[in-house]
């Protein structure tokens, strides 16, 4: 299977949020200790957005751990994990795997991470029938515009794999994430996409999408190594 990640949208910090167990590791040091965990990274919901709040996962942590393989989803370390970190009232706990479908990204780039306070944005397509029409839309429209951007460094589309726990707040099957090597907004960009017919189009579609920014708080511990 193609390389993924390991996603976790909640509502606190997860390294702040009791285990079950009782353990004092943190969420964060456990997946990061796990074989085929390549880096993780932090985020924080920005407090400019494009596309005013409320969102369809109005959720305010995002944990993004890249996995060399996809397909780890299966194994019994992350079932394990998962268990240990139940929801609760005070706290929205919605792990996601995704497998990568697509990857663009600029030139002399390759070896270029996420670092504290850079920009990330999470593009989202609720309905899998549409999925195509959104990528198109995502890869022509705006990574065409927002590549412009001086701070752009990639952008990648992934699709979930696996069985997750119901979560009315996050559903999610098709994602994508862009990264920028600077905590501001491409603004000019993203008014360009808002000019286009296109982007009318998708707005008339009935297509339950939506994108949100993020900066980065926090790096994991594989993350740091390899600076």
């Amino acid at each position: 299977m193609a390389p993924g990640i390991f996603c976790v949208w909640s509502s606190s910090n997860p390294d702040t949020t009791p285990r079950t167990d009782g353990g004092e590791e943190t969420f964060n040091d456990a997946i990061t200790a796990l074989p085929g965990v390549v880096r993780s990274y932090h985020i924080k919901q920005a407090e400019e957005h494009v596309i005013a709040p409320p969102f369809n996962h109005d959720i305010p942590y995002m944990t993004i751990y890249h996995v060399a393989d996809a397909k780890i989803y299966e194994e019994k370390e992350f079932k394990d994990l998962e268990a240990q970190w139940q929801n609760n009232k005070e706290t929205t706990f919605a792990p996601r795997f995704y497998e990568e479908i697509e990857l663009i990204e600029e030139e002399g780039c390759e070896n270029m991470q996420p670092e504290f306070n850079d920009l990330v944005a999470v593009l989202t397509a609720e309905a899998p029938e549409a999925s195509t029409q959104f990528h198109n839309f995502h890869r022509d429209v705006i990574v065409g515009s927002v590549r412009e951007c001086p701070n752009f460094v990639r952008a990648r589309l992934y699709r979930q794999v696996g069985e997750t726990q119901a979560n009315d707040k996050v559903s999610s099957p098709v994602m994508f994430l862009h990264e920028y090597s600077s905590d501001e907004l491409p603004w000019t960009e993203l008014v360009d996409v808002g000019m286009t017919q296109e982007w009318q189009d998708m707005l008339e579609s009935g297509l339950n999408w939506q994108g949100v920014f993020y900066h980065v708080q926090s790096l994991g511990k594989k993350a740091k190594d390899d600076k």
